[in-house]
């Protein structure tokens, strides 16, 4: 990849990939059937038993009636296209799905010149989760060999009215001919809207880490402080969040309760007291899947008005503040950090949500000035299947701050015949536009030189949101929007009730035999 030519085609992301990648299943007629069920939308061909690939129309859906396999392609115009394949013909489903296994995996360039006819056969895999409805930008960087998907960010920031600007540790991000390449993506169901995009260069000593904080500011660790003890709703996770190993805790399936009707779980972290009182708590834990999905699921409460929702963000100040306090309240998305103080515990800074499909280490900033005693206690309460917590330490390292770098974008693809690297070079208001699933362009940085005994950690800074596609059909259900707003904890009833649902169809699926459920 070069400046003059920085075109990626289409990222083919394989193996222990935890993004969006295409995989064949192999398939008996049952096994096809479940398929279909579970990847209506998602199949993007078949293999069948004599070599050959079918490969689908992007535009297309799959259903099974009897022994066939009825592939409708979305009409153009008055044209509606419909193929018929024998299931007995069938003997792999290609589906674009994400992958249940590590957090930041290696991606893998296919050459352009044999896209379309090479997928992964993957071999007894779990049968896949339904597709993702909902999530954010993907950041891809290139480690000198391949592109590794290492960041998600702007997650929740679903109005123009909730831009924001969010840094992101790029992992991996290897310079290659004095140069820093990314792939910026659209990997779901969503319009994203990208005000500006840069890189920050943190130059730091060797034996060290930066991790940024939610305000965006950057932080020096060192060795950590592990918990003595760690606990949810009393039982011992110690094993769970030792180390970042994506071992991950999740709040009980059993409803528990704090505050009023609260969906909620406590979790503690006790730890030896340090002799500063200035301190950061680093966490790498993140939003789940199903909070992914809800999100969705809430928006499309709104049916055909959701456009009045949005405006209601975007033009005013008022609707914004009481949307922020209703984050702050339900916890869903960002969730408060409490130290036990002398007077007790005691509300301080707050851990964003991070993936659910990238997640990274973040520091949370803590005064334990007014801590007595020789341990420290921190504890958050996580509603109910919203958030999973990998690594937990206290980190106390007083270093000074990182050298930091700005780094401009230097070349970048255009996007149909927007220009991204001007649409990108400053927060202006001038939004770059990726509208459809699969959008994606490369980016160019100059690297810099590193100073001797140094290190660098690379930063995105992204600014922007994005629109989630939703269900408009049906008429607002305004008595589940009054309870979602007036009722504390109901968005995690809300998102039981939507696990619950996917848990009987797949049940009724199993029951019929693998037939479609509708």
């Amino acid at each position: 990849m070069t400046r003059r030519d920085i075109t990626i085609g289409v990222l083919a992301l394989l193996a222990v990939a935890a993004c969006t990648h295409r995989v064949t299943q192999s398939t008996d007629p049952q096994r096809t059937a479940r398929l279909v069920a579970a990847w209506p939308d998602s199949i993007e061909g078949v293999l069948l038993r004599d070599g050959s690939i079918i490969e689908l129309p992007s535009q297309s859906n799959a259903r099974l009636e009897d022994d066939t396999l009825i592939v409708r392609t979305v009409p153009v115009g008055s044209t509606v296209q419909l193929d018929t394949i024998p299931v007995r013909d069938v003997s792999h489903v290609i589906v674009r799905r994400l992958h249940k296994g590590r957090t930041i995996a290696a991606a893998i360039i296919v050459p352009v010149a044999i896209i379309g006819t090479i997928a992964l056969i993957a071999s007894e895999e779990d049968e896949p989760d339904p597709p993702p409805q909902t999530s954010c930008p993907f950041i891809y960087a290139f480690d000198g060999s391949r592109f590794v998907p290492v960041a998600e960010p702007l997650g929740g920031a679903v109005s123009r009215g909730m831009q924001r600007t969010d840094l992101s540790r790029l992992e991996g991000l290897t310079p290659v001919g004095g140069e820093y390449q990314l792939v910026i993506a659209n990997e779901m169901r969503e319009v994203q809207y990208l005000d500006a995009f840069d890189l920050i260069a943190a130059d730091h000593p060797l034996g060290t880490t930066v991790i940024a904080d939610r305000s965006g500011r950057l932080h020096v660790t060192g060795s950590t402080i592990a918990p003595s003890h760690a606990s949810a709703q009393g039982r011992d996770i110690l094993r769970e969040v030792d180390s970042v190993d994506d071992r991950w805790w999740s709040p009980s399936t059993a409803v528990a309760t704090f505050d009023d009707g609260n969906a909620r779980d406590t979790v503690t972290f006790t730890f030896a007291r340090p002799a500063v009182d200035d301190a950061r708590l680093v966490l790498h834990m993140r939003t789940s899947r199903l909070a992914a999905h809800s999100l969705k699921a809430m928006l499309e409460l709104w049916g055909s008005e959701a456009d009045h929702w949005y405006g209601l963000l975007d033009g005013s100040p008022a609707a914004r503040s009481a949307h922020e306090q209703w984050i702050q309240r339900e916890e869903l998305f960002v969730m408060r950090v409490w130290v036990r103080e002398a007077s007790g515990w005691v509300a301080q800074d707050a851990a964003v949500g991070g993936g659910p499909y990238i997640s990274e280490l973040q520091a949370v900033t803590l005064d334990l000035s007014r801590v007595s005693g020789d341990v420290v206690e921190v504890r958050m309460h996580p509603p109910t299947g919203f958030w999973d917590i990998d690594f937990v330490a206290l980190d106390t390292t007083r270093s000074a701050p990182p050298v930091q770098t700005t780094l401009r974008i230097v070349a970048a693809d255009p996007i149909g015949d927007q220009d991204a690297r001007a649409l990108l070079r400053e927060e202006d208001g001038a939004h770059l536009v990726m509208a459809e699933t699969g959008q994606r362009f490369g980016v160019v940085f100059a690297a810099p030189p590193l100073a001797p005994g140094r290190t660098r950690t690379l930063f995105s800074r992204s600014t922007g949101y994005y629109r989630i596609e939703t269900d408009r059909s049906g008429a607002r259900q305004t008595a589940q929007l009054d309870s979602l707003w007036l009722e504390p904890g109901y968005g995690v009833k809300l998102a039981q009730r939507l696990q619950a649902a996917r848990s009987q169809r797949a049940a009724a699926m199993e029951r019929q035999g693998g037939q479609r459920v509708h």
